[in-house]
């Protein structure tokens, strides 16, 4: 009788970790989300004002300007946003990925901690 309810003991035991084990990704998963939604915003900010500088710029030439100068500055302008708005997406998905794989070494050190028990 013994050994049986060593045997449920360990079940017990081995359910109770792995029920933990669960929360604790569980936990990991919202932490995780919630860093990239501020890594997110993060850049969202950076990305808005390097927009701004380039507008405030955009205004002080074209105060000097000519209008045939005008067209060119608008297109270098258009230009710029492009570049800068491509950089920042660049940016937060190099973050974004960067944080996948720190979240995906997290679980793989837990799991290999929980074989080892």
């Amino acid at each position: 009788v013994s050994t049986q309810s060593t045997g449920e003991e360990i079940k017990e035991k081995m359910a109770c970790e792995l029920s933990s084990l669960e929360k604790e990704l569980q936990d990991e998963e919202k932490r995780h989300q919630l860093r990239e939604q501020e890594v997110e915003k993060q850049h969202d900010l950076l990305a808005r004002r390097k927009l701004m500088e380039r507008e405030k710029e955009l205004q002080s030439e074209m105060r000097d300007a000519n209008a045939a100068e005008k067209d060119a500055i608008l297109a270098r302008y258009d230009e710029d946003v492009k570049k800068i708005t491509t950089l920042m997406n660049s940016e937060k998905d190099k973050s974004r990925n960067k944080l996948k794989d720190q979240l995906e070494a997290r679980r793989k050190k837990r799991k290999q901690a929980m074989m080892k028990k």
